[in-house]
């Protein structure tokens, strides 16, 4: 969960798993231990591990021991969301100016 002023903002599944697979990616082949992936995803213990067992099963990750290595398929993932997210925050953008255009208008109609 991340803070925006005093509202929280709530990370949804496919953030989260983008998070876990971005500290996987910059462990490089060796991999990550659970307990760096919790800290630097921001996770409790028990949705990370929760998530891991399931991109573990989706092959988005493997185990090598006790770390995690990020697949090709995770990586694609990685690529995948990134143009996802910029797509997302330009309609987002967009909608935000519209309904800053239809305020304005309302305004001009007030006596």
């Amino acid at each position: 969960m991340y803070t925006n002023s005093s509202r929280k903002v709530y990370r949804h599944r496919c953030e989260i798993v983008r998070d876990i697979l971005q500290v996987a990616e910059g462990s490089g082949s060796t991999g990550c231990r659970k307990t760096h992936i919790m800290y630097q995803a921001n996770l409790s213990y028990r949705l990370l591990t929760k998530y891991l067992e399931e991109i573990v099963i989706t092959g988005l990750l493997f185990r090598k021991k006790s770390r995690f290595v990020i697949t090709s398929k995770g990586v694609e993932y990685l690529r995948f969301f990134e143009s996802y997210d910029a797509r997302r925050k330009e309609i987002e953008e967009g909608i935000d100016h519209l309904n800053n255009e239809r305020i304005t208008l309302e305004k001009m109609l007030d006596h």
